[in-house]
């Protein structure tokens, strides 16, 4: 707001790209903020529209020019870039734009997780290095921005595979006591008048706890258009239970959420944390 430079800000998905848009607009005008993915701009109009405007809101593929991989049109015009999700920054659509991204002077990045699963942290901070600003989780809780986790651990029994490629599927997608008390858990949430969220890595193991989830809607990346309506009717309290894949996790704001159901398991601490807070 205070540089009024055109800025290209990236986020992972198209649920991101929407929230960011709206949050964009309560401090600019609406004509200023423009979504930029690969429906939207699409066309002579929505180019024009674009080129207007000051700020775009873009996914990774629609920002780095989809297969072509040159940049999208136009992003040479851009002075500042910024990076949401900037873990993220190692893949090689995320490189690709922030050498596309060529007139960019003012380059910023904003996580919740500055490292990364795999270990890329060197790539990841040779687009940006220096952390100019950064505060703990501990931090962020005792300033009243996130919610104090306190952890409970049960117990269940899982199948023995020795090469591991079963695992997941029978000890976390299929496994019916684990299932069992995930679906009662949130049953329970639900009567003592909580709403509910609950994510999941797969679309089948969605499915299945929506169907034991009396009143639950599922929702996934399927279809992206099903995930803001599900969230805002949990806001209204027209829903007591959305069950979603990744489309409802890494920095998806859901302030209405009394509860979290985390169903989705593994071992990555990128997506632990940024799932759960």
């Amino acid at each position: 707001q205070r540089l009024q430079l055109p800025t290209l800000v990236v986020v992972p998905t198209i649920t991101l790209v929407t929230q960011t848009v709206a949050r964009f607009r309560e401090f600019f005008p609406k004509a200023q903020v423009l979504p930029a993915t690969g429906e939207t701009s699409k066309g002579a109009r929505a180019y024009r529209d674009l080129n207007r405007a000051l700020i775009w809101i873009a996914t990774p593929q629609t920002a780095a020019g989809g297969k072509r991989l040159m940049g999208m049109p136009g992003i040479e015009s851009r002075q500042v870039l910024v990076i949401d999700e900037f873990h993220h920054r190692a893949a090689a659509t995320w490189q690709t734009i922030n050498v596309a991204a060529r007139n960019a002077y003012y380059r910023f990045g904003l996580t919740g997780t500055h490292y990364r699963a795999d270990g890329r942290d060197l790539s990841m901070r040779s687009v940006l290095a220096e952390a100019i600003y950064s505060r703990s989780i501990a931090d962020m809780v005792r300033l009243g921005r996130l919610v104090p986790a306190r952890v409970c651990l049960v117990r269940l029994s899982a199948p023995f595979d020795p090469g591991g490629e079963r695992l997941y599927g029978g000890g976390v997608v299929h496994h019916p006591e684990r299932n069992s008390h995930l679906a009662q858990a949130c049953q329970w949430l639900v009567h003592l008048g909580k709403r509910v969220l609950v994510i999941v890595k797969e679309v089948a193991h969605a499915e299945h706890l929506a169907s034991r989830i009396p009143g639950a809607v599922q929702v996934d990346g399927r279809d992206n258009s099903k995930v803001r309506p599900a969230l805002d009717a949990l806001e209204k309290g027209q829903l007591r239970v959305v069950v979603g894949t990744s489309v409802i996790g890494e920095g998806v704001d859901v302030p209405a959420a009394d509860a979290l159901g985390y169903a989705a398991g593994g071992r990555s601490r990128v997506k632990v944390v940024q799932d759960f807070f």
